[in-house]
């Protein structure tokens, strides 16, 4: 994406994406063997296009300097609503439609947004500083570090919330929490944006407050306190997820834009995977209060990460001549 743009590289990839995702759902209706679908989804994976990473390298292009932190409040808004909405779209295809109509419509929406993009002014591509792209940046590490232990507290919710719901007797009830959560963070996120603030500060004490907010949950014993621990959790993490992605336009080294939040997605994938391994563990065994412990100590590690290389946060990458800073740079 940094090297060769929105419409050269980023609607090839939804195409390639989504006519994977159409491939597995035609695969699957004409029982086709297990490792055709693997091998379509895998390819749909490999293809599916960065549309939250290169929105933000186009919101300094098309808004005034004074109005990113709003525009980066709203963008973080829309990834909530998305993460909420997104399976909930899926789930309604599947069992109104069917699950193959699902597929295609996972596929077609990432290919609309590509669209969208398109139409939207690049930053010029600028050379790189060294071999290293996004992470030969100290504060790109530290972020990194951080994101990997924040969302492996945040995979053991996938775990720890079912088995809660479980115990009760209502499964299907573990979805609440979860949307407390996204909701009260979705809200706060406007309302950080329209607050400043330095965003290294707003970094490392909203990763301190969700430790702290997120600590009741290991005594949560029914899925509504679980709920009410969550409401303040996603209230916290708004601030957080506000603070990176101002950071990233101070310490993303130049032509790394869309690359830096990237390597964020990638670590807080591998952390989710890793969390909800071990809250599998944990759960499995009985110990649920365990497992719903993770997500404060994945924050409480993240707070101290962020804490103890604060002063990588605050460096941020020389810019010459007075420009206006753009997220490639």
């Amino acid at each position: 994406m940094d090297r060769f743009g929105l419409s050269r590289a980023l609607v090839p990839m939804a195409l390639a994406a989504a006519a994977g995702l159409v491939g597995l759902s035609a695969a699957a209706a004409a029982d086709a063997p297990a490792p055709v679908l693997i091998a379509l989804a895998g390819a749909s994976g490999l293809t599916m296009p960065p549309l939250i990473a290169s929105a933000r390298v186009v919101w300094p292009q098309v808004v005034a300097p004074e109005d990113l932190q709003p525009a980066y409040g709203v963008q973080a808004l829309l990834g909530d609503l998305g993460g909420v909405g997104g399976p909930a779209l899926a789930g309604a295809l599947a069992a109104l439609a069917s699950p193959g109509a699902a597929l295609v419509a996972c596929g077609l929406a990432p290919v609309a947004g590509a669209l969208l993009l398109a139409t939207l002014p690049w930053p010029e591509p600028q050379p790189r500083a060294g071999r290293g792209g996004a992470l030969a940046s100290a504060g790109m590490r530290t972020l990194v570090a951080a994101d990997l232990l924040l969302y492996a507290g945040f995979g053991a919710l996938e775990v720890a919330l079912p088995a809660l719901a479980d115990r009760e007797g209502a499964a299907a009830a573990a979805a609440v929490p979860l949307v407390a959560f996204a909701a009260a963070s979705a809200v706060a996120s406007l309302v950080y944006g329209t607050r400043p603030a330095p965003a290294a500060r707003r970094y490392v004490l909203g990763a301190l407050v969700l430790a702290v907010s997120l600590a009741p949950l290991a005594l949560a014993g029914s899925v509504l306190v679980a709920a009410l621990v969550l409401l303040a959790g996603g209230v916290a993490f708004a601030a957080v997820n506000v603070a990176v992605f101002e950071l990233l336009d101070t310490v993303a080294p130049p032509g790394t834009g869309a690359e830096a939040l990237t390597w964020l997605t990638t670590a807080g994938a591998t952390g989710t995977a890793a969390g909800a391994a071990l809250a599998g563990v944990l759960a499995g065994s009985g110990a649920i209060g365990a497992a719903l412990a993770l997500p404060a100590g994945g924050a409480a590690l993240a707070a101290a990460v962020a804490l103890v290389r604060a002063r990588t946060l605050g460096d941020g990458c020389r810019r010459r001549g007075g420009r206006r800073p753009t997220a490639a740079g």
